[in-house]
């Protein structure tokens, strides 16, 4: 009893902390980031690079960052990106140039390069067999800090000047590490396998975990403490299928959501004038996620993670279809949003946790981290597919090509399944 007390602890802390640091990011991101690049004089390209840069950091960094938490321990590595969350901030009054804003971003998008692949395997490692709804309560914390951050961003630019806003975010900050003080450092296993679920035999077993059973735990363990062995280690992770199906999954969510988040609202401002009807699509879209994640990782825990990820592109596809309807009439904002962040929400804990049931246990954060990369390459890649599209096939047809290949997305995973029987 006391045992699982302590993981429900860890669980509060670990989200706790992750709301803080990442509310305060997000106060910093639209519109207070776009607000200081104009004062600065940034064209359209400078300002579309300095938005962009922090995910491009992100993308690089996240596999070192995961293999560094696998062998040095997570709590090391939380410290550091808060360090980075609470102190960048006061650094943003020193700024005078767009360049200059471009290297800070790129310093401050370390931050989440080292949040991401590390909470995610922290919060793996709290309770085998229930990753689902560890994955769904602590999608809480950053699911919030998307609808919350925007909105203390604005109201703080109604009072201050962004440099001030970014002295607001540093305090605010510096309140992560409180958290971080209560956290313990998991405890991992020296031996290779895989962590013990029921969902991992009968959904995929990989040659690689299949061979690395052979292995003596006494021969693993020496084989451990080389440092070369580590990284091969955990490069072999890469053959992992689960890897790419998690990860693609996840990516071929957020290609399309991300897409969406830049064309739909430009679409209805330019055409209906109402910047209300725009900001309540997406905020209908994140509060419906963020509620389904939270309680939909129960249902796969019972059931099994890829049917949360091939279900949750279903909605997801059905959605994206439906976004141009989206403004012909009052009822088409939330039901179009609702499927669209149902379809997230199923894909969100689904997707970690399938990761953590078929990985390798100490390659865990390089495991997560790798899918992180996949994840940032989409968010990056959405918009600029989405903008090709519609430049050839106008704004509804693209959608619907969206729409259905987002849908189709589920064939090659199901191969890749299929193949991996």
């Amino acid at each position: 009893m006391k045992h699982v007390s302590k993981q429900h602890i860890n669980l509060g802390n670990i989200t706790s902390a992750d709301l803080i640091v990442r509310t305060g990011y997000q106060i910093g991101k639209a519109p207070v980031l776009t607000m200081m690049a104009a004062q600065l004089n940034a064209n359209e390209v400078i300002l579309a690079l300095i938005v962009s840069i922090s995910t491009i950091s992100g993308m690089i960094l996240k596999p070192f960052i995961g293999f560094l938490s696998d062998n040095l321990g997570r709590k090391l590595w939380l410290f550091v990106g808060t360090v980075i969350f609470a102190g960048v901030p006061f650094l943003y009054g020193f700024i005078e140039t767009p360049t200059q804003l471009i290297g800070i971003r790129i310093f401050h998008g370390v931050a989440t390069a080292i949040y991401g692949p590390v909470t995610l395997a922290y919060v793996a490692e709290i309770k085998y067999n229930r990753f689902g709804r560890n994955f769904g309560i602590f999608s809480l914390a950053r699911n919030s800090s998307y609808i919350i951050g925007p909105l203390i961003g604005g109201w703080l630019l109604l009072n201050y000047d962004p440099v001030h806003a970014y002295t607001v975010i540093g305090f605010m900050s510096i309140l992560g590490f409180m958290p971080l003080i209560f956290l313990s450092e998991q405890r991992r296993s020296n031996t290779n396998d895989i962590y013990s679920s029921y969902q991992t035999s009968s959904i995929l077993q990989t040659d690689e975990h299949s061979k690395s059973k052979n292995l003596s735990t006494k021969e693993y363990t020496k084989k451990e403490n080389n440092k070369l062995t580590k990284i091969i280690i955990s490069l072999t992770e890469l053959r992992n299928k689960s890897i790419w199906i998690a990860g693609g999954s996840e990516s071929l969510g957020l290609m399309a959501t991300y897409g969406a988040k830049v064309f739909v609202p430009l679409h209805l401002i330019v055409t209906q004038n109402n910047i209300f009807t725009a900001a309540t699509f997406i905020a209908m879209q994140h509060a419906t996620q963020m509620v389904i994640s939270a309680f939909s990782g129960r249902l796969w825990d019972k059931t099994a993670y890829i049917y949360g990820i091939c279900l949750g592109i279903t909605f997801l596809g059905i959605g994206i279809n439906l976004i141009p309807l989206v403004g012909s009439s009052a009822i088409s904002i939330p039901i179009t949003a609702i499927i669209i962040g149902i379809g997230m929400g199923f894909i969100q804990p689904s997707a970690s946790s399938y990761i953590a049931t078929n990985v390798n246990r100490n390659s865990l954060g390089f495991s997560i981290g790798f899918s992180g990369t996949l994840k940032n390459m989409s968010k990056i890649l959405g918009p600029i597919f989405l903008g090709i599209l519609i430049t050839y096939f106008g704004y509804a047809n693209s959608l619907h090509i969206l729409g259905i290949a987002t849908i189709l997305g589920i064939i090659p995973i199901l191969f890749v399944l299929k193949i991996a029987k």
